[in-house]
């Protein structure tokens, strides 16, 4: 550093946050100027000696904010500006108010811990992609989330779901022919095609291209049964108005083919607060680390004894560990403290009928429905226990109201057909199995108690057509594909009763 020296600190980059200091050589300084100069230079050095970047930002935060959310993000701020040279604080600083939705704390929060970790930084990718999202919510003018993802994708072409992103927000904004040939490169570098073909179809159906859609769709699903593949198709169908779309609706609720996307789903570990708990106890329920979730509940449970939400959530848990008894407990504490929810008799009549229990079960789900009598749900729920229970004439009755509260409900429609088939009423079980078939595509076991229907009636030739629609389902367990195979051995042999 030279003596004769002095500096210039200004604000500059994109938010104005952060610090450049420049030396600029001094010229001419006699007498008093020496002084000032010196100071100059002293409090220039100080300066330049601190971090480039500017000291964490803090939102001004609503009053009936939730305390733990509160208390959180104001402990992140206070980490990171204890420590303003590290990256990782203010990146998880920028993370928390990301997730909360503090888009305009997050956003210069991410650019900060970027400057501070520089591109050679091991999160610099990640971190540069949250901020893309970060400026997509907020919005930011239109293409600068763009060209913040384009420089993702420059920084970390590995990185697969950053072109996939990149390609779906190119398509929103109106850029199909570049989205498709993000995706093109995309599909180059990538080992495993499926989510880049599965974001060209999203993108070709979001953009008005449902017939392009279906050409590229129909041989891929006819070779796989891929129900991602056939939700998809479905789509692409009802948009055309085409009829085929009918013998996809059962594969409406399924997720079409979103891959997975860890840089981004980290955000969610940031959340916190009542429905953030709830919301991460439900996805490690159902994604098989039930006992995390009852970790985290159990404290809940506690602080909020009398919450329905937090009760069934905690007793879902212990099911899914196979833990009936705990579950068992949780539900009837809950009642035995004069607790009446739907949710906990609905929850508490599945697990007796879980355990081998059917009465009992019957009396929860019942209270269930005199609580909310328009549950589908408890309909189907209690037509399943009846027909475990061989209450067949019950289970067609609880059943039918079932189908009427939600037709869509492929469950409440099989154990129909069901009921009705050993209720010897034939014609009737075809005439549902027919209609859950024509309405949800194929369906293995609909079409074996329609094949077996057939059979009941002699109409053999529809039977063993029953039969051949029934094999080319998707997904069968095994046992279903013997069964069918047992049948169509059978009724090859088989001649109608009227034949000499």
């Amino acid at each position: 550093m030279n003596r004769n020296d002095s500096f210039d600190v200004n604000l500059t980059g994109p938010t104005g946050l952060g610090l450049i200091c420049t030396r600029r050589p001094r010229r001419g300084r006699s007498g008093p100027g020496l002084v000032f100069g010196l100071t100059a230079l002293v409090l220039g050095a100080i300066a330049c000696t601190q971090s480039p970047v500017a000291p964490p930002r803090q939102p001004e935060l609503p009053e009936d904010l939730d305390a733990e959310i509160a208390a959180s993000l104001g402990a992140r701020f206070e980490a990171a500006a204890s420590s303003p040279m590290s990256p990782e604080l203010r990146a998880e600083l920028a993370m928390a108010y990301h997730a909360h939705q503090y888009l305009e704390a997050a956003c210069p929060s991410y650019r900060q811990a970027i400057a501070l970790g520089g591109p050679s930084h091991a999160e610099a990718a990640p971190w540069s992609y949250r901020l893309a999202h970060c400026l997509r919510e907020l919005p930011a003018p239109p293409g600068v989330a763009v060209a913040q993802l384009e420089g993702v994708v420059r920084l970390d072409p590995a990185y697969g779901p950053a072109r996939v992103t990149l390609a779906e927000w190119l398509a929103q904004d109106g850029e199909l022919d570049k989205a498709l040939a993000v995706l093109d490169d995309a599909a180059a570098a990538e080992s495993d095609p499926a989510p880049v073909r599965f974001a060209r179809w999203r993108i070709l159906l979001e953009s008005g291209k449902a017939a392009d859609m279906a050409e590229a769709a129909e041989e891929a699903y006819a070779g796989s049964n891929d129900p991602r593949i056939g939700a998809l198709l479905g789509r692409a169908y009802r948009q055309l108005d085409d009829p085929r779309a009918g013998g996809l609706q059962h594969l409406s609720r399924v997720q079409a083919g979103a891959a997975p996307d860890p840089w981004r789903d980290a955000i969610q570990d940031f959340e916190v607060g009542f429905k953030a708990d709830m919301d991460r106890a439900r996805r490690w329920t159902q994604s098989g680390e039930p006992d995390r979730a009852v970790e985290l509940l159990e404290p809940r449970l506690e602080s909020r004894p009398d919450d329905a939400t937090v009760i069934t959530s905690l007793a879902s848990a212990h099911v899914a560990a196979r833990r009936l008894g705990d579950a068992q407990q949780i539900l009837s504490d809950a009642i035995g403290r004069g607790i009446e929810h739907f949710a906990i008799h609905l929850n508490l009549g599945r697990v007796y009928q879980l355990g081998g229990a059917l009465e009992p079960a019957l009396e929860q789900t019942q209270r269930a429905i005199d609580l909310n009598p328009t549950l589908a749900g408890a309909w189907t729920q209690k037509g399943r226990q009846l027909f475990l229970a061989r209450r067949f004439d019950e289970a067609s009755d609880a059943l039918d109201k079932a189908t009427e509260l939600d037709p869509a409900d492929v469950e409440a429609a099989l154990l129909l057909g069901k009921s009705r088939f050993q209720l010897g009423r034939y014609g009737a079980a075809v005439e549902e199995l027919e209609r859950l078939l024509a309405t949800f595509g194929r369906h293995g076991e609909a079409s074996l108690i329609v094949a077996l229907a057939h059979e009941k009636t002699g109409d053999l030739d529809r039977a063993r057509d029953a039969v051949r629609k029934g094999l080319l389902a998707p997904g069968m367990p095994g046992a279903l594909v013997q069964a069918l195979r047992q049948l169509e051995t059978r009724l090859a042999v088989e001649v109608p009763s009227d034949r000499p």
